[in-house]
């Protein structure tokens, strides 16, 4: 569109910018924010793999969506995460390298299916695990505002026992925060989430170190209970089936020993898990669609 923005993006832009911003759309293709921070991310991998040089790049995009939101922006993804686009660095290491690249095509899957694709499948498209392939496997992505699950039987992620749950890490900071404010210490949501990653948990007030980890223990515990109530409620038909709880996502780690699931296994570096799995799986759709055409 021939539109020229300027962008500052990572921790330093949160802590010195003076109107900082996150990106918590539902539909972050129709987000300019969302899409300046996904382009800048292409653009940092692809200058540090040309070394700092100018360069230009064709990417594939393979993301994803939660369940709640899948079927109603897929679309809008697909159709917007994609043109041609130009990074200029204004400072740093790179200072005035630019990166041009395409973006030919987005490819989104479910949040909770990256998970189960990246545990079922090698980087070239092989099976792997077989045990989760048979049988009936549960996957639960907790997020930070919601947690997805899917259940899948012999392999097959089954709609009627998908869905995503309001229950989210989110939830445990509400409540860590509702306790503080009762101490007269006023923090939301997404401070307390920017202190445990950056500050270890630690916060000042008045001059005394308040340590919020030990709140957030009591937290997660809870919202481990409640996740757990709330996912035999809506898969009770096929509960007693469920063979294996797959999990995963940014906030299984944190919740993993706080859910009470028979027969648990924490996934391979869990963070990641959806996008190593949309990796993959559009890794090996590109690889399909060249083969076809010789």
């Amino acid at each position: 569109t021939d539109q020229t923005r300027h962008v500052f993006i990572g921790k330093v832009a949160i802590m010195d910018g003076t109107d900082p911003r996150y990106c918590w759309d539902e539909n972050k293709s129709s987000d300019e924010d969302s899409m300046a921070l996904l382009i800048a991310q292409l653009a940092t991998g692809q200058t540090a793999k040309a070394e700092g040089r100018d360069s230009k790049v064709t990417f594939y995009v393979g993301t994803g969506l939660p369940i709640k939101h899948y079927f109603q922006h897929k679309q809008a993804y697909e159709q917007n995460i994609k043109g041609d686009f130009t990074v200029i660095f204004r400072s740093g290491p790179w200072e005035g390298v630019k990166c041009t690249l395409k973006i030919i095509r987005c490819q989104v899957y479910p949040q909770v299916w990256g998970i189960f694709w990246n545990e079922t499948h090698d980087q070239l498209g092989n099976l792997i695990n077989e045990q989760y392939r048979h049988g009936y496997t549960l996957v639960v992505d907790p997020g930070f505002g919601t947690t997805d699950y899917a259940l899948f039987i012999d392999g097959v992620m089954k709609d009627a026992y998908c869905d995503s749950s309001e229950l989210g890490i989110a939830s445990a900071m509400k409540q860590i925060s509702e306790n503080l404010a009762e101490k007269g210490v006023n923090l939301d949501e997404k401070e307390l989430d920017h202190y445990f990653m950056e500050q270890d948990g630690v916060y000042i007030f008045n001059g005394e170190a308040i340590d919020l980890k030990t709140l957030r223990e009591v937290a997660l515990k809870s919202l481990g209970k409640k996740l757990y109530d709330d996912l035999k409620i809506k898969l009770q038909p096929v509960w007693d089936k469920i063979q294996v709880s797959l999990v995963g996502g940014g906030g299984g780690k944190a919740l993993f020993n706080y859910l009470n699931l028979d027969n648990k296994q924490l996934v391979v570096d869990p963070q990641f898990g959806n996008a190593s799995g949309f990796r993959k799986a559009a890794q090996g759709a590109l690889l399909k669609s060249v083969r076809s055409h010789g």
